[in-house]
C-alpha cells in the first residue's frame, strides 16, 4: 500500500488540534472554573489508537490534495481494514430517483405507419386487410376500413327526351301524308302500296280509318269497284261512328251503281240518309240527284 511522504504529517497537527478542541472545551466549561490537578496532566494515549487516527487523517488529506490538484483524477483510497476510532455518522440517503417516464405503449411500436426495424421497407403502408392492431388499456383499436376498389368509370346513360312520343307521331303522320300525296297526284297504284304499308306499320293508329277509305278510293279511281266496295265496307264495319263512315257509304252506293246493282246502291243510300242526315255526304248525294 502506498503512503504519502512523512513530510506532510506536520500539516496534520492543526487538524488534530481542531478535532481535540471540543473535548477540551467541554472539560473546561464543566465545574467551577478551576482546572483540577489531575486534568492538567496529559493523559496517555495508546499507540494503536494514535496510529489509526494518523492513518485516517492521512487518507483525508491525500483525498483533499488529489481533489484540489488540477488535471489529476480523484482516486480515493479504500478504507482501512480496521474499524475507525470513532463512529461516523451515516451519510445522507440519496434522493430518490425520479420515477421513470413510462415508455410508449406497445401499440406505437406496431403503428401501421412506422414499419418495424429490420423490415427494409421504410415508410411502407400496411395492407388494408392486415389484422387489427393490439389493444391499448383494454380498448381494442378498430382497424382501418379497406379502401373500395377503383372501378373504371362507365359512361352515363343519356337522358331520354322529355317528349319521346313526338318522333313516332311525326313519322306516322309523314307516312300517311306521303301516301295521300301519291293519290292526289294520280299515282294510284303507288298510293295503294303506301296505304297498305301504313296499315301494316300502324294498325292501331288514329289515322287507320282514313287510310282504309283512301285505299278504297285508289281502287275506285282505277275502275276496281269490287275491291273498292270491300275497302269501304271495312271502314263501316270497324269504325261505324267515324267521320269517314258516311263518305264510305256514299262511295259504296256509287260502286254498286257502276256494277249495275241498283238494289244494293239504294240500300246504302237509305242507310246514309237515316244515320247521317246532316253529313256532307248527304249534301253531295242531293246535289248529284240521288235523293
Amino acid at each position: 500500500m502506498f503512503h504519502p511522504p512523512f513530510r506532510t504529517v506536520p500539516s496534520l497537527f492543526p487538524v488534530l488540534f481542531i478535532l481535540l478542541l471540543p473535548a477540551g472545551g467541554c472539560s473546561l466549561s464543566s465545574g467551577s472554573g478551576e482546572i483540577p490537578a489531575e486534568e492538567t496532566q496529559p493523559r496517555p494515549v495508546p499507540d494503536s489508537a494514535m496510529e489509526e487516527e494518523l492513518q485516517d487523517l492521512r487518507r483525508r488529506v491525500e483525498f483533499l490534495e488529489n481533489r484540489l490538484a488540477p488535471g489529476k483524477p480523484v482516486t480515493p483510497r479504500p478504507p482501512a481494514k480496521s474499524a475507525p476510532a470513532r463512529p461516523k455518522s451515516a451519510p445522507a440517503s440519496k434522493a430518490e430517483a425520479p420515477a421513470p417516464t413510462p415508455s410508449a405503449p406497445a401499440v406505437l411500436a406496431s403503428s401501421p405507419d412506422v414499419p418495424p426495424a429490420g423490415t427494409g421497407k421504410p415508410g411502407a403502408l400496411p395492407s388494408p386487410y392486415s389484422p387489427a392492431p393490439a389493444a391499448e388499456n383494454g380498448v381494442p383499436i378498430a382497424p382501418a376500413s379497406p379502401l373500395p376498389p377503383v372501378s373504371e368509370s362507365t359512361p352515363a346513360t343519356p337522358v331520354p327526351s322529355a317528349r319521346p312520343s313526338a318522333a313516332p307521331v311525326r313519322t306516322e303522320q309523314n307516312a300517311y301524308d306521303m301516301a295521300l300525296g301519291l293519290y292526289r297526284t294520280g299515282r294510284f297504284a303507288q298510293a295503294e302500296a303506301a296505304f297498305r304499308a301504313f296499315l301494316e306499320a300502324y294498325p292501331n293508329s288514329r289515322l287507320t280509318p282514313n287510310a282504309l277509305y283512301w285505299m278504297g278510293e285508289t281502287f275506285y279511281s282505277r275502275g276496281m269497284f269490287s275491291d273498292a266496295i270491300f275497302a269501304f265496307k271495312d271502314v263501316q264495319a270497324r269504325f261505324p261512328r267515324h267521320a269517314k263512315t258516311p263518305d264510305s257509304l256514299l262511295k259504296t252506293a256509287l260502286a254498286y251503281s257502276r256494277l249495275g246493282d241498283r238494289q244494293n246502291a239504294e240500300l246504302h243510300l237509305t242507310v246514309l240518309k237515316e244515320d247521317w242526315p246532316k253529313s256532307e255526304a248527304v249534301a253531295r248525294a242531293k246535289q248529284m240527284g240521288l235523293f
